[in-house]
């Protein structure tokens, strides 16, 4: 599948825009439309749905896609469908029509594909199961979203017939996902202070906290402590803003060492006993990992970039 046939391809560029906006949230209409025909999406194994000409309304397209997208999948050939690259393609343009779609429309579309995929064949069952993962969770991915991740881990849990292997990888990753939810409250974190004080995240009083798991050796968390050194949003609300930035590693040395780089204006923490890592209070799956929360503790963003912290405290500063 080394070529997207015009179809697909139309439908990859319209849709693309939406991908930065994939915390699926209301949008109103747009002023593309979504060309499809019944032309096959690059693999001889899949079939595009053709839209109804009646359906001009962009909305309404994008609904019935949600609706009917993969009304062409062969759930029966375990020869074309349980192999991965036939369904990448097809499942990338599916996440741009998730991504141009309201949270609660896009979980429901792909809650109802999992459904039909977890009675099919184990192959296939292991294919898409791959693939939602490599999409959704993990945190390398563009479209990563955990509660629409979930929403299908969930769904696919329900299944009582699935080998033990996979029912206990995914009960391992439901019961990450379910840690420190959005809008759930932390879990508190005890920690010592670049002073050597004890102290801990709920004795943190801001009307915002940007929570910044790191790791001294860590590249990308580098440029994004020199980033936050230099974010104007950070510098100029520093009295409703604070930044907890705790390493959770073993090294108290390289920690010690390390908090010269880091602003004085921020909460510096060590996780002195390892509770974040020995208890898995949180899952930090990569560094960094940002987290914010407001007033009484309760989590607005998730590892999001801080890029993505920025924007959000723009829009309430």
């Amino acid at each position: 599948m080394k070529h997207l046939n015009k179809t697909l391809y139309t439908l990859f560029i319209v849709l693309m825009v939406t991908l930065l906006m994939f915390s699926c949230k209301e949008r109103g209409s747009s002023d593309s439309k979504i060309a499809m025909d019944n032309n096959t999406t690059g693999s001889e194994s899949f079939k595009m749905v053709e839209i109804p000409s009646v359906i001009t309304d962009n909305d309404l397209r994008i609904k019935f896609l949600l609706n009917h997208y993969w009304d062409n999948l062969d759930l029966n050939d375990t020869l074309a469908t349980a192999n991965p690259a036939n369904i990448q393609e097809p499942f990338r343009a599916y996440l741009n029509v998730l991504a141009s779609s309201d949270f609660k429309s896009a979980t429901e579309s792909i809650v109802n594909l999992a459904g039909k995929v977890k009675v099919s064949h184990i192959k296939i069952v292991t294919c898409f199961m791959e693939i939602f993962e490599k999409s959704l969770y993990d945190p390398n991915s563009l479209y990563k979203n955990e509660e629409i991740y979930l929403a299908v881990v969930n769904e696919m849990l329900d299944e009582t017939n699935f080998p033990f292997e996979i029912k206990e990888k995914l009960s391992f990753q439901s019961r990450n996902l379910n840690k420190n939810r959005i809008n759930t409250k932390a879990v508190n974190i005890n920690f010592i202070t670049s002073e050597g004080k004890l102290s801990s995240l709920y004795n943190v009083k801001s009307a915002y906290i940007l929570l910044f798991f790191y790791q001294p050796d860590c590249h990308s968390c580098n440029l994004t402590v020199e980033q936050m050194k230099r974010s104007p949003i950070l510098l100029n609300a520093l009295d409703k803003i604070k930044v907890v930035a705790v390493y959770t590693g073993n090294n108290e040395e390289l920690w010690k060492d390390y908090n010269k780089s880091l602003s004085k204006e921020w909460i510096v923490g060590f996780d002195l006993k390892q509770e974040v890592v020995n208890n898995s209070i949180y899952d930090i799956r990569s560094s960094p990992s940002i987290y914010l929360l407001d007033a009484s503790k309760t989590i607005l963003l998730k590892d999001v970039s801080f890029d993505n912290a920025a924007e959000y405290l723009r829009s309430v500063i």
